[in-house]
């Protein structure tokens, strides 16, 4: 059956949070997750965006890539995502939380790295992304965002400092694939490849509701990615309301050239502010002043592709991991 007019809507060209300062990210160091708390609200409110959360339904969506044991680097840290839950609530919002790994449910996921226990006695309901209204992107292609995306007031994206043997890091603008529900994101790897990923992650933060990107670079994961890199202990984390800001600030911060990374250089080709250095306002730390570990990036490219058979064995494992929904409140 072809989408209603209500599912197929244009890009809604989302404003940032009220009270931000659109382009100002905040560095912001943190030796370890027991101080996180303190850092990621310093973060937010010299941001000005504490108040954004009041009364707010708001969707915290960490990196859950996968998980092979608990506090798995590839994933957002359990302590970061309840450091970050408390603050919401804190600030009177009502969080939800939830992810749409390519191969796993998010349940199974946050369970295996502790992320469940860690939120137990939290008023936080965890979710399964389901399909939601399709947006169209510039070029007119037709993607599906997740229905919780749709429907939440605020989205707080979180996701980890790490490399990406295909798109060298993966940061703020990267973990918003994650609202792209389930086994349509290989396919979109098997489809687009190597230059149409990177200009569809570029577009991606025009169809989502209003953003506030927290990044978890306490420990780090670099060498590769997504999975299976060794941690490094960057002690650093980020805030801002523009993803594509955080990016280009976590890759100068990184020494990293802009260059470099595939999603940044599809934000510049489509002249997105955040894309210069220059336009960012840093309130905590200029990326210049920081000195950090050396963070190691693959030294070639995997190509973006997922093989049919990949993707055949990925999607019965995905329907193998599937729970019932939790909608209830932990």
């Amino acid at each position: 059956m072809p989408p209603s007019p209500e599912q197929l809507a244009p890009s809604p060209h989302r404003p940032p949070p009220q009270n931000a300062s659109p382009l100002a990210v905040c560095l912001t160091p943190c030796a370890d997750y027991g101080h996180i708390k303190a850092a990621l609200d310093h973060n937010l409110r010299r941001l000005g965006l504490d108040r954004c959360f009041a009364s707010s339904r708001v969707l915290l969506k960490p990196n859950l890539v996968a998980a092979r044991k608990p506090y798995d680097p590839a994933c957002t840290d359990p302590r970061f995502v309840r450091a970050a839950a408390e603050l919401v609530l804190d600030y009177g919002g009502r969080p939800l939380i939830g992810d749409s790994p390519a191969f796993a449910s998010a349940q199974r996921v946050m369970g295996r790295c502790h992320m469940t226990d860690l939120l137990a006695d939290l008023a936080i309901e965890i979710v399964e992304f389901e399909p939601g209204p399709i947006r169209l992107l510039p070029n007119g292609q037709r993607i599906r965002i997740a229905r919780q995306a749709a429907e939440c007031d605020l989205a707080l994206n979180m996701p980890k400092v790490k490399a990406h043997s295909q798109l060298l890091v993966t940061l703020a603008v990267k973990n918003l694939f994650g609202f792209v529900v389930g086994i349509r994101k290989p396919w979109l790897h098997m489809r687009l490849g190597d230059s149409g990923l990177p200009r569809l992650l570029a577009a991606l933060p025009a169809l989502l509701p209003p953003l506030v990107t927290l990044c978890d670079g306490v420990t780090a994961m670099h060498r590769t990615g997504p999975i299976g890199g060794e941690p490094l202990a960057l002690g650093l984390t980020a805030g801002s309301a523009d993803p594509v800001a955080t990016d280009t600030a976590l890759l100068a911060a990184l020494a990293i050239p802009l260059e470099q990374s595939p999603v940044w250089r599809a934000c510049r080709d489509l002249g997105l502010r955040g894309s210069r250095l220059a336009d960012i306002d840093f309130p905590c730390h200029h990326p210049a002043d920081l000195r950090l570990p050396r963070f190691v990036v693959p030294n070639e490219l995997a190509p973006v592709r997922f093989s049919p058979a990949g993707l055949v064995r990925g999607v019965r494992k995905r329907l193998a991991a599937r729970r019932p929904h939790c909608r209830g409140t932990r």
